[in-house]
Parts: structure tokens; C-alpha cells; sequence
């Protein structure tokens, strides 16, 4: 076996439920430049990482290494680079995104687990939509320059996720199905930053 995926999505889009169908078979690497959670990671550490095989890194659409000079844009296209598969993912239902990435970031201040020299946590629901939205343009954008089909939540927690990932080209037997299986997924606000992340 010789593979590489990239999940690069929005908050609140099944991203991380996804990296963990693939880790029955891949090496899982999570938001590895997550500023909330992460120590900095550099560019070149970071590249190093893609190059292994066998692996499944996920991460959002407007993380960057913090010594990355050049645009977000600039550095998606560069990270694509290395990967065989990538899994654009985003929500179609906007309000109950913005609603579970409000109750995900009052627990995390709740938690105590913020990286606070480096984010000026705000806690304002429109703060959460105004986020929500320009990550909503930057995945269409680098969409649009990779040629890229943008795929959904409801896409891949549904009866006809088979066809996703046939149209990806991707092996269903890569993923461990109760991860992605539409009767596991949440209904309500409930939040965790333990193994695994929830979402509604």
C-alpha cells in the first residue's frame, strides 16, 4: 500500500471524523498547524511529514506554518503537492455549522485549551460567521484553481457516501465505515475535544 490523503475543509464539516475513517489503514496526522492546540510547526517540518507514505493528514483551509511568507492560497496549492487524494469538504448547512463551531470554541476557552499568545479569542457569534464564511471562499478558491470538486458533509455522512468516494478514487476499504456511518452522526450541540471530536 502506497498512499497519501489531504483533507482540507472548514470547521465543522466532518473533517475530523473523516481522518479517523482512514486511520484504520494510514497514519493519522490532525490539524498539525492548528493555532489553538499546536505548538508552531514550521514550513519545512511540516513538508517533511507529507513526504512520508501511508498517511492521512487533516487540516483547515486557513492554517498556515507560522513562518510561511507568502499567502494562505499560496501555501494550500503548495501542500496539495505532496499528496496523492484530496478531499475538499465543507457544510452545506450553514447555521448549524456556525452554531457547533460556537459551542466547540466555549469549550475549548472553557478548557483552558487555547493557545492564547497567538489567538485573540473572540467569543461573538458573529465573529463565527464572518470565519465561517471567508473559509467558505477560500476552499471555493482553491477549488477553483486545482480544479478541485468541493465535497460536503452531507455528502459524506449520508446513505450515498459510496459515491464520493468512488468518484475520489478511493478504496472504501481504507476507511473503518462507523466513522462515517450517517446513524453515528450527532444531533445536537454537544461538543468534545477529546478522542474523537463530535459534531452535529
Amino acid at each position: 500500500m502506497n498512499n497519501s490523503v489531504l483533507i482540507l475543509g472548514v470547521p465543522r464539516s466532518g473533517t475530523t471524523s473523516l481522518c479517523h475513517a482512514f486511520g484504520k489503514n494510514l497514519k493519522e496526522i490532525e490539524e498539525p498547524l492548528n493555532p489553538f492546540l499546536i505548538k508552531r510547526l514550521s514550513t519545512k517540518k511540516l513538508f517533511e511529514k507529507c513526504k512520508e507514505k501511508n498517511i492521512v493528514l487533516k487540516t483547515m483551509v486557513d492554517h498556515k506554518p507560522f513562518d510561511w511568507t507568502g499567502s494562505k492560497e499560496s501555501f494550500i496549492i503548495e501542500l496539495c503537492s505532496y499528496f496523492d487524494n484530496i478531499i475538499l469538504l465543507d457544510r452545506k448547512d450553514t447555521n448549524r455549522q456556525v452554531e457547533s463551531y460556537s459551542e466547540l470554541a466555549k469549550n475549548l476557552n472553557r478548557s483552558g485549551g487555547i493557545n492564547r499568545d497567538s489567538i485573540n479569542f473572540v467569543l461573538q457569534k458573529g465573529e463565527y460567521t464572518k470565519l465561517i464564511y471567508y473559509q467558505k471562499y477560500l476552499i471555493r478558491e482553491i477549488s477553483d484553481r486545482l480544479k478541485l470538486r468541493l465535497y460536503y458533509y452531507e455528502d459524506i455522512f449520508s446513505d450515498n457516501y459510496l459515491e464520493v468516494f468512488n468518484s475520489l478514487d478511493i478504496d472504501i476499504n481504507l476507511l473503518d465505515y462507523k466513522y462515517i456511518n450517517p446513524e453515528n452522526r450527532y444531533t445536537n450541540a454537544h461538543t468534545s475535544i477529546t478522542f474523537p471530536k463530535t459534531i452535529i
